[in-house]
């Protein structure tokens, strides 16, 4: 759901004016790929500049990046790439179209890491958000948390909501702003969780010791959140390493904090081909004691083959089930 254009200091002078490097590392569209569309479907068209290199406007990359979250959902760029020629509005409609097609069943509603979908109404919600009445939106959050707990607001509230504000940016009903302002408010809701959960715990944490990321070019943090909110309600001790990060980095933080599992968070729009990649490499470098969570999008796992000694993870409530396992098995 939550996506930036350019990470800290990427951004050109011109901001309005982008790279085709800067748009391969925001949104994970290789160089090749951008110059074929060019060539075969006239879109994206990027002016040239005093040296002959390629330069994006803000409009194309705003619709290479809802190119990217259909092609992920299963269009193929030769009914993409001519509506989004033609505009935005063009290629929004394409989007709602595949919004409002039948998803197999089980699959509707997966958000962030390890989230199970629920139904909830989108109404006030996103009245809220279109009217820009964040208040609303923030004061409802923090009231549902109030009655129902942490992990219930979880799985009943943020999952099945952070799905619908994506779906109705895809349909032009929200703006980019709204739906960065709603990820803005439920991060700050889920951070404030953690810390009010790990202020009151009576004891020091317990083993299981996780590392939890999300791999390079996934931004997506509210499901890395949710993750460590799950973790901390188990009392396990938690590491994030935060959305973006190498598969190097995340596998040399498990080795010197000598982590007994990592947790990684693939969002909804994840390209699975990336996804098995990273996981592979992980597996074939880590021990094999090492236990592999991986959730969030986990449906792009469901036709491919996953390596072996990583669990898949469907909802939330299994994350809680694997730390019992694995605390089991330790006691062994």
């Amino acid at each position: 759901m939550e996506e930036t254009l350019l990470s800290a200091g990427n951004t050109p002078a011109n901001d309005s004016v982008h790279s085709i490097a800067d748009v391969e590392r925001a949104l994970g569209i290789g160089k090749d790929t951008l110059r074929v569309w060019e060539r075969r479907y006239g879109f994206p068209a990027p002016h040239r500049d005093a040296s002959g290199e390629r330069r994006y406007s803000e409009p194309d990359v705003q619709r290479l990046r809802l190119v990217k979250r259909l092609l992920d959902q299963g269009l193929r760029p030769g009914r993409l790439l001519p509506a989004a020629g033609q505009g935005l509005e063009a290629l929004q409609a394409v989007g709602a179209s595949l919004v409002a097609a039948p998803r197999p069943s089980g699959e509707a509603g997966t958000v962030g890491v390890l989230g199970a979908a629920g139904l909830v109404s989108e109404r006030p919600w996103l009245a809220w958000l279109q009217a820009d009445e964040t208040e609303k939106v923030r004061h409802g959050l923090r009231q549902h948390l109030l009655a129902r707990g942490l992990a219930s607001t979880m799985e009943e509230l943020i999952a099945p909501l952070a799905v619908q504000v994506g779906e109705a940016w895809m349909q032009g009903r929200l703006s980019v702003y709204q739906e960065h302002w709603f990820t803005h408010m439920v991060q700050a809701l889920l951070r404030e969780a953690i810390a009010q959960a790990l202020a009151t715990q009576a004891s020091p944490p317990a083993p299981p010791r996780v590392v939890m990321a999300t791999m390079p070019l996934e931004q997506h943090a509210i499901g890395l959140l949710m993750a460590e909110c799950f973790l901390v309600l188990q009392g396990c001790d938690c590491r994030s390493l935060g959305p973006g990060t190498p598969v190097d980095e995340v596998v040399a933080a498990i080795k010197r904090m000598d982590a007994d599992a990592v947790a990684i968070s693939f969002s909804a729009h994840a390209p699975p081909n990336d996804v098995l990649r990273s996981l592979n490499q992980l597996r074939e470098r880590l021990a094999p004691s090492t236990w592999i969570w991986v959730g969030g999008g986990a449906h792009v796992l469901r036709s491919r083959r996953c390596p072996a000694g990583v669990t898949v993870l469907r909802q939330a409530r299994d994350l809680q089930a694997e730390v019992q396992r694995w605390r089991a098995q330790a006691a062994v």
